[in-house]
């Protein structure tokens, strides 16, 4: 998400809601798929998702921040590899910004990106967040009186632009108002 000061103010522990989950179960194929960005706040722990293998099937909703973007889709791009190209793929991308930033672009890879037409409601997966001294901060200690405006676990609209999802493999039908393009050199 190395989008440049716009979002770097911004915790990027965002949650996928369910029906996106689902959307990319149903896209994969299969009942079960390897998250290695898990949603575990008080774990931590993302950076191992970049460590271990990945599985044939994988959905990836990185957990953001400057140039992490690149990192994940590198790491993606590895397993690809090391599964023989039959890796089923899924990627949430913060903004549809986001793939001019990363090589090799989505754009010239076989695929399909889906584009939903209004803001994902993603759900926080960091701490509870108030105003203090005009900056979003963790409501702990001697701000724990705030106002919360992110509360762990909640459904909000995310900081950033519109949210776009690329696949490797022909995607369902996704929740919501949506528009789908093919991407790379297919016919």
């Amino acid at each position: 998400m190395n989008l440049g000061k716009m979002h770097g103010n911004y915790a990027h522990t965002w949650w996928t809601p369910e029906e996106w989950m689902e959307w990319a179960f149903i896209t994969m194929g299969s009942e079960y798929l390897w998250d290695p960005c898990p949603m575990d706040y008080e774990g931590g722990g993302h950076e191992s998702g970049l460590e271990r293998r990945w599985a044939k099937r994988t959905y990836c909703n990185h957990p953001g921040g400057r140039g992490a973007a690149q990192e994940w889709w590198a790491k993606y791009q590895l397993e690809q590899a090391r599964h023989l190209g039959a890796m089923r793929f899924v990627w949430c991308a913060f903004s549809v910004e986001q793939f001019r930033h990363l090589r090799q672009s989505p754009f010239e890879l076989p695929g399909w990106i889906v584009w939903p037409r209004d803001r994902i409601g993603y759900v926080w997966g960091g701490p509870d967040m108030g105003m203090a001294n005009g900056k979003l901060v963790e409501c702990v200690g001697e701000y724990e009186d705030l106002e919360v405006h992110r509360k762990h676990g909640e459904r909000q609209k995310s900081p950033g632009q519109w949210s776009a999802f690329w696949t490797n493999c022909e995607p369902a039908n996704p929740p919501g108002n949506c528009m789908i393009t093919r991407t790379g050199g297919r016919g």
